[in-house]
This record gives structure tokens, sequence and C-alpha cells, in this order.
């Protein structure tokens, strides 16, 4: 009976054992490890570390005969180790509650392994846990099942508990009613069970079967399961969060594999099926020859056999609990016997391959066909090396697929049985269906990292409302650490503006609704009060209890602050103070109802700075804001206190002018506004100069309406612009005709693009120098359907004016180079063609990318391009023109200044830029022979330019005079009507060849007049 008793309480411990292995699964991070400057400087600092330690606490930590630290924690202590760097010093001389004492007084750094409780967070910073055992109740074999603490609470039994254990300080506090014996060890509480001076022991399930297996107690069993677990950690004095930082990355760094290694090392699965049936035929045996009777042995015999059922009724019971143990965790476990190749599959492992045990016999090919395709050569490399290395430890996590497609995840353990010869002659092991775990782990990682760096600020609070954790947002917020907090009522933020009432409500909404949000004034921990938008969640068990809050916040301190200036700038221009385009716009209208009901008039003035741009680039944008200031007083010291003065934005104002006495009152304001306008304006030690041009519309003659109004004032104001600037001009009917036609003649402009409209003309430069056409200025026309070919002048400036010129730009530029290389391919001679750009096209940045893309798609060789380019445009931002045209310059293009002599060049510029030639402009070369101001002008030019190493272009040439002239004061190179128009490109290479074939040298032909 001794023999069937131990049998029995086997099978009990195969169950207890999955227990321990369920329990056994901890998260394991996928964070890599790597250690910052920060925490390398402070291990630097802090070479040797003492470790609190218990010395009697297997088969987590212990001490040997040998004083040996060994143990489960021993184990991964010695890894963070290989890690870290760190050199441990343990203490193994203090028992338990001296080491917690220890830790609490600084006088030790580091717990080993602990249970995380709110006694210990006072003084000690937590790893998360990297071992979990449920806490089990212990009794001895002839008590019954023990439902929980609280039953032993209901029967007022006497329970050991060993001493400054958390289960001592978690019972106590959760159960003080619980009659409790403190003993200082595992093996001392349960010595008082077996004893029966204690009516149960709690404690950790893996500490508590390593000592009833070690010590031989025989009288105990586990009876009951508690609540409440044992997730261990390692914690370090709080002063050190470096520390804590640095273990916890060691042990996220710790491979699966190891960890399951370290667990096998120390919690061991072991079970026999076999019966041992010695014993009854012993017994049998010694029966005959004892008893006389027949009748004594047949009822012998009976006995045995009735005995012998009900072993196996218990056994059958014992393996239905196995199986349905199994089911529960989802471990199946399987035998191969390699000598015979009988294989076993428990119940559980069909389940988890999705199989019918009916329909599918137990083979190695079955296991490996129910294997992801992926996973299966990983998989037969393990198996095989499990075989061949007697060392080789076979752990491995792979993905099966179910016959109907659904992919599963699995840990195999396996162990190999070997011969005196050390042949493998069994295999055991275990197959753990871990998705769901897997599943939960990868999205309790997730919800951690969201948490963790959300950018809203989030605190967790227990049922009572104390805080319990709190994310870096809310650190960075508050200004509170979570030390600081931990345990606390989220009241101490409280800022004080708001009553008890208010709170009131707020729960009263929380506890009906399960759901709170609004704005909220909290105070920070430097006592500044600060508004932030509040959403609080209470969370559920599933028995529907109330465990915990969530409170999630944003400080909307920018936000209000936001507001208030919005407000403020609502209506009122924020540099100048001047109602803005919101508040001109109300008062308009209220003084034209006004003018409608009293039967006046009102003028509406649109002023725009003169040259403001040119004051902005030179002197900053500082300046500017300075001088806009300047303007606006100026502006409103020209008017009435009735009168509205308005900035619409950037250098625009608006006056409103109502209950004015004639027409030439109103003039008179605008001409006072334009002659304030034109005094210096002393900004910052520098005198700046701005005009203004005003366009004025009447109230009702011009507009009815704040629509037409204004754009009929704007309309005017543009027509001042381009009548010369600085003056003013009243609205007409005929400025609505012109504006249309040139709206029209816009449209037009823009269908040309898209139709293709445009033609190239070319007008050919002669070098003086060897009488040779050296290139051509490519002229741009625009064959109109209606109108025919009509005249850059009237387009060009449009273009300019609408931002067309950059398509069409971009357009000549590539079209000319096109021409050009094909020229070059007729002709054994080299052209150099000269293309305009516009001030738009110059400032483009995209302008270098547009000019190497032609070059490269036409082939046409960088040096045999020039651009031609105005004064005023490498003069709005000198600084910049001279980067763009050195970046132009450096590829091979060269560069010219087009129309010399119109425009306001600073020669101290003009040194500086990188330029190849300077062209004259024809108004100086159309009256050189009767004008002799043009003449030295001319000569002043052609002198300066050979002095700065610049060559000569002189255009509009039309007259044997004019050209001898300009040949005797060395002027490099000519084009005009001399020798020819502009041509297109058929009529321009036939007067090119003609013209090469006639000339010879200094022999210069005369051209078409």
């Amino acid at each position: 009976m001794m023999k069937i008793q131990t049998y029995i309480r086997v099978c009990k411990g195969v169950v207890f054992t999955l227990l321990v292995l369920i329990a056994s699964v901890t998260h394991i991070s996928a964070e890599q490890f790597e250690l910052s400057d920060k925490e390398r400087e402070w291990l630097d600092n802090h070479p040797e570390i003492r470790l609190a330690v218990d010395i009697n606490w297997a088969p987590f930590e212990y001490v040997d005969k040998n004083n040996t630290y060994l143990g489960m924690a021993a184990d991964y202590i010695s890894l963070v180790e290989e890690k870290t760097g760190i050199t441990f010093k343990i203490d193994k001389n203090r028992k338990w509650p001296q080491m917690v004492e220890a830790v609490k007084n600084k006088d030790l750094d580091v717990f080993s392994c602990v249970v995380r409780t709110p006694e210990r967070e006072r003084y000690a910073t937590f790893t998360y846990p990297y071992l979990s055992f449920p806490m089990v109740i212990i009794s001895r074999d002839s008590e019954g099942f023990i439902d929980g603490l609280q039953s032993l609470v209901n029967q007022e039994k006497r329970v050991a508990v060993v001493e400054s254990y958390a289960s001592h300080d978690l019972i106590k506090n959760n159960h003080p009613d619980l009659e409790l014996m403190p003993v200082d060890s595992v093996k001392a509480g349960l010595d008082a069970v077996s004893q029966g001076t204690a009516y149960a022991f709690v404690g950790n399930l893996a500490a508590v079967s390593h000592v009833m297996r070690e010590k031989g107690i025989t009288n105990l069993k586990v009876s009951g399961q508690t609540a409440y677990r044992f997730d261990l950690s390692m914690a370090v004095r709080n002063d050190w969060p470096e520390l804590a930082s640095i273990i916890q990355k060691a042990l996220y760094d710790i491979e699966p594999s190891v960890r399951d290694e370290i667990f096998n090392r120390w919690i061991r699965l072991k079970y026999d099926e076999q019966i041992d049936y010695h014993m009854i035929m012993y017994v049998i045996a010694g029966s005959l020859s004892l008893l006389a009777a027949i009748l004594l042995w047949n009822r012998r015999l009976q006995y045995e056999i009735q005995a012998r059922k009900a072993l196996e009724e218990t056994l059958n019971q014992n393996k239905e609990s196995l199986s349905r143990a199994q089911e529960i965790a989802h471990i199946g476990n399987w035998d191969w016997d390699i000598v015979t190749g009988n294989l076993f599959w428990s119940d559980e492992i069909f389940r988890i391959f999705g199989l019918q045990p009916q329909e599918v016999k137990p083979t190695y090919e079955a296991f490996i066909s129910a294997i992801h395709p992926a996973d299966r050569e990983k998989v037969k490399k393990e198996f095989k090396e499990s075989l061949n290395d007697t060392g080789y430890k076979y752990v491995i996590e792979h993905r099966v697929v179910q016959p109907n497609g659904e992919k599963r995840f699995v840990r195999e353990i396996t162990t190999v049985r070997r011969d005196q010869n050390g042949k493998p002659v069994m295999m055991r092991g275990t197959v753990q269906d871990i998705t769901e775990a897997r599943e939960v782990e990868e999205k309790l990682h997730l919800s951690h990292l969201v948490i963790k760096n959300a950018s809203e600020c989030v605190f967790i609070t227990d049922r009572h409302n104390k805080i319990i954790d709190v994310n870096p947002a809310f650190e960075a917020t508050t200004g509170y650490t979570l030390d600081e907090v931990l345990g606390q009522d989220p009241s101490i933020n409280q800022s004080g503006r708001h009553d008890e009432a208010f709170y009131i409500k707020m729960w009263v909404t929380i506890n009906s609704e399960g759901c709170w949000s609004g704005e909220i004034w909290d105070r920070r921990k430097d006592g500044e009060i600060y508004p932030k938008w509040l959403n609080i969640n209470t969370i559920r068990n599933l028995e529907g209890k109330v465990i915990h809050y969530v409170g999630i916040f944003t400080d909307i301190s920018r936000q209000k602050t936001t507001e208030d200036a919005l407000e403020k700038l609502a209506f009122f221009d924020h540099l100048t103070k001047l109602p803005n385009r919101a508040l001109f716009r109300d008062r308009l209208n209220h003084e034209m109802s006004l003018a409608e009901r009293n039967s006046t008039r009102l003028a509406v003035f649109f002023i725009d700075l003169d040259r403001f741009k040119y004051v902005n680039d030179t002197f900053g944008h500082d300046m500017g804001d300075e001088l806009l200031i300047e303007v606006a007083g100026r502006i409103v010291s020209c008017v009435r206190k009735s009168d509205t003065v308005g900035r619409l934005g950037g250098d625009e104002f608006t006056i409103i002018v109502p209950h004015f006495k004639d027409i030439e009152s109103v003039g008179g304001v605008a001409l006072h506004v334009i002659n304030s306008l034109q005094k210096p304006f002393p900004v910052k030690g520098n005198d700046l100069f701005v005009g203004a041009s005003i366009g004025i519309a009447i109230y009702p003659e011009d507009g009815s309406d704040y629509e037409n109004l204004t754009k009929n004032a704007d309309l005017a104001m543009y027509q001042a612009k381009e009548e010369g600037r600085g003056i003013y001009r009243f609205y007409s009917e005929e400025m609505n005709t012109r504006n249309a036609v040139k709206h029209a003649l816009e449209m037009d402009l823009r269908q040309a693009l898209i139709e293709d409209q445009f033609l190239l003309y070319y007008q050919p430069k002669i070098n003086l120098e060897n009488g040779k056409i050296s290139g051509m200025e490519a002229l741009i026309r625009w064959n109109h359907p209606k109108r025919g070919l009509v005249p850059p002048f009237e387009f060009i400036p449009l273009a300019e004016e609408s931002g067309l010129i950059v398509s069409m730009g971009e357009w000549v530029m590539e079209e000319a180079c096109r021409q050009t290389r094909e020229w070059l391919n007729q002709l054994d001679d080299s052209l150099r063609v000269a293309v305009n750009l516009s001030a738009k096209q110059f400032q483009d940045p995209e302008l270098f990318n547009n000019v190497s893309d032609i070059l490269l798609n036409t082939g046409l060789p960088a040096n045999c391009l020039e651009f031609e380019i105005t004064e005023s445009t490498i003069m709005d931002n000198p600084n910049l023109a001279i980067d763009t045209m050195k970046k132009i310059r450096d590829i091979g293009i060269h560069i010219s200044i087009d129309d010399f002599g119109t425009g306001y060049s600073s020669l101290s510029y003009l040194k500086r830029f990188p330029l190849h030639s300077l062209k004259i402009d024809q108004s100086f070369v159309r009256d050189l022979t009767l004008d002799s101001d043009d003449a030295a002008i001319i000569e002043a030019i052609i002198s300066m330019s050979h002095a700065l190493k610049l060559s000569v272009v002189a255009e509009g040439v039309e007259t044997k005079e004019q050209l001898n002239f300009l040949k005797s004061k060395n002027c490099n190179s000519v084009q005009g009507y001399y020798f020819s128009k502009p041509l297109d490109p058929e009529t321009f290479i036939e007067y090119l060849e003609k013209y090469m074939s006639e000339t010879k040298a200094h022999d210069l032909p005369v051209g078409e007049k």
C-alpha cells in the first residue's frame, strides 16, 4: 500500500508541477540591451554593489554548506554581472529581516529577489518581475480542500507564514483577523504544520515544493490557492534610479532560452506511469504460504483484486485530472521510445495540432508536417542537436499550422534519457500552446509603450483613488516624480480655484457614468497654477467591481494663451495697433449704413507703400516693422478723429473718410498723406525713404456694398502705381474697362502657353575684332490666333505681373538651346545664344536645376549659352545675386548685364559680380553721333568695362557712323538693324550661311536696314 500511496502522490505531483510551469511564464522584453553614456559613467563610479539575499529560500536563493550562493535568483544575478560588468558583493551572514532593514538604511544596495509591496516601494525602486509563482496553502494530508484565506479566517485557524516575506505583509494588511504564526523560514513553517502546531502554511509554490522534496516531508499537501502571486523582481535603493534602469535593461536582454534553462534547472517535472506490481505479488505469495484454508486464500485474493481495481480507478482519475490540467494549461506531453520507435502523444498535443487521435497516428513525420514550413528546418536542427549533444537543452518556440489553416505559437521543452554508454534511448517532452500568452504579452508591451511615450499626461489610481503609477509626461508637466505622488490622492494638485461642489458633481458623474471630462485648473509642484483638459475613466474587473481609475490630461496653458491673444488680435493689427481687416470691414459697413440713412457720401482710401520691399530686403524685417509703425502714426496724424485708419496687412493701409465737404477736400487729404510719407523716416539711426500710391473710391457712386467699393479703390490704387507712383487716383469706369482688357489678355497669354503660340526670333551679334558673327540674342514673339504677332512690350510686363514669365522664360531657354544645338550640328563654327532672364526667373530657387536639366536634355555646351540680366534684377538683393551668378558661371554659362546705364548699379557691387560682359542700352547708341554726352557715357562704359576685364556689347546700331565710333573706341561686339533685324529661325540660318560665306576678316558687310 505504501507503493500505491507513493504512486498516487507522484501523479498529484505531476499536476502540481504543471501549475508550476504555468506560473513560470514571464514577460520577455524585445528591447535590445544598450546602456547610455550616463549609465556607463554611473557604473564606472560604482564598481561594487552590495547585494541583499535570503540565505535560506531555496530554490530561489540559498547558501549551501560550502557557503556558495545558489538558486534561480543567483543564476540571474550572475547573468546581470556578465552583461553589465557589475560586481555584486553578496551579504551571506544576515537573516532576511536584517537584510530588509539594511536596504532601508542603505547599508545594502539591492534586493536580489523580492515581491513589490507598497511598504517596500517607499525605500526601493523595482524592476519588472522576472519570476512569478502562485501563493498556495499547505496543510496535512488528512485535511480537506481549503477555499482561500477567508475560509481559514472563518474557521479561526492558525496559519504559519515567514516573517518579513511579502506573504506576511499581504496577509497581515488584507486579512487582519487571521491568526498568524510568524516563522523564520519555509522549512520551519512546514514543520509547524507537519507537527500540528499550525493548521496551515502559506507560501510560494516553488519554495514549498522544493523544501518538501528536499527534506522528505511526506504528510503534507497543497490544499488551496490564494488570490496572490509571488511576482519577484530585483529592487534597488530608491536614491539609485540609474542602477534600477541598468539592471532592468540587463534582465530584458536575457534570451527566452536562457530563462527556460534556469527554470528547468531548479523546477523539475518528473512522473512515472508504471505500476509496481511486485508488492501485490509479494502479498499474494505470502498469503498462500501463511493461510491454510482455501477460504481465507479466496478472501485474501478477493481483497487484493478489489485493491487493484481501486488502484486502477485512482490511476484513471489521476490520468483524467492530468489530461484536464493539461487542457487548462494548454500543455501536452509526449514520450518517444527510441529503441522500439513507439511514440505517445497526450490528448492536449492532438488538440494543439488540431488533429483527432482516432484519425492520426503519432509519428515524427506527423509532428514535422504540423510545423509551419518556415520553422521546420529550425526544429529539425534543434531535434538533431538534442540527440547528438549530451549537454544540449532542447527548448524552442515555433509555429504550427492546424488543418483548418489556423496558426498557433508553441513552446517545446524536451529531455533525453541515455543508457550507460551515452546512447539516447528515450525522449520526453512537453508542448505548450503560448498563442494567447504571446498576444497578451505583445498587447501589454504595446500598451506600456503607448502610455510611456504618450504626449498626454497619464496617472493611474487604485480603487481608493490612491496613485499607483504615472507616465513621464505627467512628471514633466506637474513637476512631481512617481516617488513623490505614489500612494497620494490626485487632489494634492488642486489649485483652489474650484469649490467643493465642483468636485462633488465631478464624482457623481464618474460614479454614475463611469467617466468624466472637462477643463480644470491645477497646481504644479513649483506652485504655478495652470489649466488642463482632464478625462477620467473607471476600470472594472470581470465582476464589475471598480479596481482602478485612469486619468489622462493635457496642459492647455498654451492654448489658453493663444485664445487670449487671438481674442486681442481679432480686431486690431498686432504691430501698428490699427484696426485690422475684420474691424475695417465692420466699420465700413457701419459707415455705409449711416451714409445711406443720412443721404451722405464717404470715401475709401487704399494706400500701398512704394519701395517698402527695398527697405525690408536691405535693412531687414525688424527695420521694416519699425517703419510700418512710423507710417501708421503719420497717416493717423493726417486725418480727423472721426476717420478710420486701418492696416489690411503687409504695407497696405486704408482710410475711411465719412462726411466730406467735396471731392477736392478728399483729394487734399490724399495729397497730405502722400507728402507726409515722402519725408524721411528716422529709424534706428537711418533715414528711410518710402512713398505711397493711393486709390480712392466714393460711396455710393463707385460701389454700394463692401466688395465693390473696396475692389474699385484697390483698382484705382494700382492705376496710380502704373502711372508713376507717389500719386493718387480716383476710381473711374475706364479703369474697369482697361482692367477687363488686361484680364482678357492675361487669359489669352495663359492659353498661348498651353497651345504653344510663341515663336523665337534671333538677332545676330557681330564681333568687331574679326567681323564674324559670334552669336545671337533670342527674342520671343507671340503669334496670337486673332491679332497676329503681338509685340513683346504688350505682353512681357503682363507676364511679369501675373507670374507667367517663369514658365515663359523656361520655354524660351529650352527652345533657344535646342535650336542652337541644331545649328551647331549644321555649321562648322561656334555660336553663343543669349537669353534674357526676368527678375522672377533669376530669383527662382529652381533656376540652377532647371538650367542644368535643359543643357543635359538638349546637349548644348554650357559655354554656348549666355544670360542677359538687367541691373535692377541683380540690385534687388546683390549678395544673393552674386551667389546665384557664381553657380551659373561655374558651369560655363556666360553672364551679361543688359541695358547697362539705365539702372542704378553700384560700382562697388559691379566689380564683385562674376560677369563676362556689359551691354550698352540702345538709348545711348541712338544719339551718340548727335549728343556728346551719350558719346562720353559710351566711351566711359567701354573704358570701365575693359578695366574690369569685361567685354562690351552695344545694341541698337543702325548707321555706319555709329559702327565706326564704337569700333574706334574698342567696343567688342555690336548688334542692331545695321546688320539685321530679328529673324525667324529659317531666315536666320540663311542669313548666317550667307554672311559666313561673304565675310573676310575685318570686313563688315552692311546688313538689311
